[in-house]
């Protein structure tokens, strides 16, 4: 079976997989997109955001049924594989068929987030015989650096007040809230003085973990590799001395960081010899422990330490003080899920992702991705990070914040899309509160008396090369929602 021939939205997909739609490179995703519109004869706008708005008026009959927005985002986070050849901005997407897997092989991202999404709209604007209301479809930008598109939507952009947004990973539930967060930079004072002689320099590296998104996939236990590195550093500083001499790790601040690295200089007294060295021993021995804690959700995980040779007579490290400020920051800074939601069971209410860690000029800066349910937990978390850094003689900057989206006691669109998932596959849905930013609290703030929810099929290991697409749950979720369009007004 040929899913990019069967079914028009996989076709659409496979089309906007050949465009670039990384976050913050959205301009060739959003001309393309426009030009689809405007190809169907709808009524389109492109604002000066690089959103796409498209109106397609109601199928027969269905004229005085209210108005349904549905919405996507267009970017996609690009991360790939250390042996990628995949050039992002010239190469398609590898899409690759395995069963009732959908993906790239391991190699890149998939941007089924929240390509999928996009395309179900695509298909449902170019239907001639959907029954439907009118729709307005609403295409936006920047979802995964700061929903910069949804906010930068004009007030008058849309005039439904029914909202289906389509960026959900897991076809048994019905979204009907989200986190709000913020970005927050830490800056730690990076002095440096040269390493002197009779020094060792190595390279250690954390690697081979799974990665995931910071809010999906928090809870499932999965190791950051910049929290990892911290801890190591920790000990080879107390046990041989070792001196910082820069260090990095992460992609985004959004995804669990799967890979870290940093450069250390140690006396050398024979430590680093190939295969038997004393610290590489010591490294050996953290691996095993941590794969102990890690085995089971990052069977992948390696570290490993390898002398470097050729290194110049100038090289500089950190001072020891800078380097315990970088330890003592990775240890106090909150890392993973800091409190569950009473309300939702299983559900996390607040976590913090240091997403990145990066030696600069004259700091080591630590980005977080802080998400919580209610504004006052978020508050709570961004102060305990200022009063650490405040501690550390650090400075700390927000960036990039977004709204949350409370849950509605009593939500008519919710009830419809609930009742048609009965009618259609005999079982209820779960109705939950999602750990992730949705755009839906940034409309809904935008515009008032909005209801909402968010739906899509199973996509597993966003965020990462791993990302998958679950073909069979694609099609079931593209025929609920036809029948969700069908029954507004009914």
């Amino acid at each position: 079976m040929d899913i990019f021939d069967e079914y028009d939205f996989f076709r659409c997909f496979r089309e906007i997989s050949s465009v670039p739609r990384k976050t913050t490179d959205e301009a060739g995703i959003s001309d393309h997109l426009k030009n689809y519109c405007q190809g169907l004869g709808l009524d389109t706008v492109q604002d000066p955001f690089g959103n796409v708005i498209a109106r397609k008026g109601a199928s027969a009959g269905r004229e005085a049924a209210p108005s349904v927005v549905l919405q996507a985002h267009m970017d996609m986070v690009y991360e790939k594989s250390a042996s990628s050849s995949h050039v992002y901005g010239r190469d398609p997407l590898p899409l690759i068929i395995e069963g009732d897997t959908l993906s790239t092989g391991g190699e890149t991202t998939l941007g089924a987030d929240n390509g999928i999404g996009a395309a179900y709209i695509m298909a449902l604007l170019a239907d001639s015989e959907l029954q439907h209301p009118a729709l307005e479809a609403v295409f936006t930008t920047r979802e995964e650096e700061d929903f910069g598109g949804a906010d930068g939507l004009a007030k008058d952009a849309v005039s439904g007040r029914m909202l289906i947004n389509l960026d959900h990973g897991a076809d048994h539930q019905i979204v009907c809230g989200s986190c709000g967060g913020t970005a927050m930079r830490f800056v730690i004072p990076g002095e440096r003085e040269k390493i002197g002689g009779g020094q060792a320099v190595c390279k250690v590296t954390v690697g081979g973990l799974p990665g995931g998104h910071s809010g999906e996939d928090i809870d499932r236990g999965i190791a950051s590799a910049v929290m990892l590195l911290g801890r190591l550093l920790d000990g080879l500083s107390s046990d041989f001395g070792a001196r910082l001499m820069s260090i990095s790790g992460g992609t985004n601040r959004s995804a669990i960081p799967r890979s870290a690295e940093m450069m250390i200089a140690v006396p050398d007294g024979g430590v680093c010899r190939a295969g038997d060295g004393e610290l590489e021993n010591a490294v050996k021995n953290f691996e095993k422990a941590v794969k102990r804690e890690y085995g089971i959700s990052c069977p992948g995980l390696y570290i490993s330490a390898a002398k470097v040779d050729d290194v110049p007579e100038d090289a500089e490290a950190y001072t020891r003080g800078t380097a315990e400020k970088v330890v003592r920051a990775l240890y106090l800074i909150p890392s993973g899920i800091i409190e569950m939601n009473g309300r939702f069971r299983g559900i996390v209410n607040s976590s913090n992702n240091i997403g990145t860690v990066r030696s600069c000029p004259e700091s080591i800066e630590l980005v977080n991705e802080i998400r919580a349910a209610y504004k006052s937990s978020l508050d709570e978390i961004c102060r305990r990070i200022e009063i650490i850094a405040a501690m550390l003689g650090c400075s700390t900057e927000k960036f990039s914040g977004y709204p949350g989206w409370e849950f509605a006691e009593d939500s008519k669109l919710r009830e419809i899309a609930a009742g048609v998932y009965r009618r259609m596959f005999s079982c209820d849905p779960e109705e939950v509160v999602l750990h992730a930013g949705i755009e839906c609290g940034c409309l809904a703030e935008k515009y008032p008396g909005l209801e909402a929810i968010s739906i899509g099929p199973n996509i597993h290991n966003m965020h990462s090369p791993s990302e998958s697409l679950e073909i069979s749950s694609a099609v079931r979720m593209y025929g609920y929602l036809k029948e969700i369009l069908k029954a507004v007004g009914r």
